[in-house]
């Protein structure tokens, strides 16, 4: 998908061989493999999906289980409602796994998690285009409601 792309490039850019599986997309840039061969061979695991019934957990345990032990995974956004984290923070710990970064709602203080874990406020949505964006409703919004025509209005 767009945000998938938008990271490959990034890592190309960096000097990264990127290689990717997707259930729908493909971009003749990037190597395209099988979800199992990602798993197997990545240094860096970042996955890009969105979260619905079809993608909920797809990240299996056994999938988990194949991952080099020098190998990174990178949660971004909602990515726990596609692996089970609680069971790589396990792995990470007992160094099954070389790392794993993730953001969201971390309701663990940071020095409370054990082996090369890093865990960040949710700041994917912190672009340059949702700040205008989320500034551009927040002005329409002080309009309408000074014309006594609030919107976006909760109770």
């Amino acid at each position: 998908g767009r945000i998938g792309k938008k990271m490959a490039e990034v890592c190309k850019g960096i000097g990264m061989e990127v290689v990717y599986w997707s259930r729908k997309s493909s971009d003749d840039r990037f190597k395209k493999v099988e979800l199992s061969e990602l798993f197997k061979t990545a240094d860096v695991i970042l996955p890009a999906l969105v979260e619905n019934e079809e993608t909920r957990l797809i990240l299996t345990k056994e999938l988990l289980d194949s991952v080099k032990s020098t190998s990174v995974l990178v949660g971004i956004g909602r990515v726990k409602a596609l692996w089970d984290e609680e069971y790589i923070l396990n792995k990470v710990k007992k160094k099954e796994i070389a790392g794993y970064a993730f953001e969201g709602d971390n309701s663990n203080a940071v020095e409370t998690y054990e082996g090369n874990v890093w865990a960040l406020p949710a700041m994917a949505w912190h672009t340059q285009e949702s700040l205008d964006n989320l500034m551009e409703i927040w002005v329409e919004n002080m309009i309408n409601f000074a014309n006594a025509k609030p919107q976006n209005v909760i109770n």
